[in-house]
């Protein structure tokens, strides 16, 4: 998430505005960010906030956000009948990522949908702004 933040500053620096105006603009959300880049490209369409992998790659941001700001998290825990049963946590909300929510039982599989949800998104992202991708 921070190479996704690094690059959304990056083209925050492109925008033809006033060294003020980027500073400030550099404190806004991710996605914001890429939007005005798209903003100062010539037909160039904003990001769609309903697309897959623009939800994908929210919910890692949301997930960023958590561990930067911790806050209290309260979950609903099933106790399973059979005392050596493992219990059931149920997540809040949908997961369009596939990351799980907590860190604690995050594994390499993780990582791996985390990176490649970054590279599906800048991949969409390099598309709208009409920028070529190496091959």
């Amino acid at each position: 998430m921070f190479a996704l933040e690094c690059a959304a500053n990056c083209f925050i620096d492109l925008v033809p505005r006033n060294h003020h105006f980027r500073e400030k603009a550099e404190q806004w959300p991710l996605l914001d960010k890429m939007d005005l880049y798209l903003l100062s490209r010539p037909n160039a369409p904003k990001i769609q906030r309903d697309s897959p992998k623009v939800k994908a790659v929210g919910e890692l941001i949301a997930h960023r956000d958590k561990h930067v700001h911790p806050r209290k998290l309260e979950m609903e825990i099933d106790e399973p009948t059979n005392p050596k049963a493992a219990m059931k946590i149920k997540w809040p909300g949908v997961q369009f990522s596939g990351v799980a929510p907590a860190s604690f039982i995050w594994t390499h599989k993780d990582a791996s949908t985390a990176i490649n949800t970054v590279l599906d998104f800048l991949r969409l992202f390099m598309t709208l702004a009409g920028l070529r991708q190496r091959q």
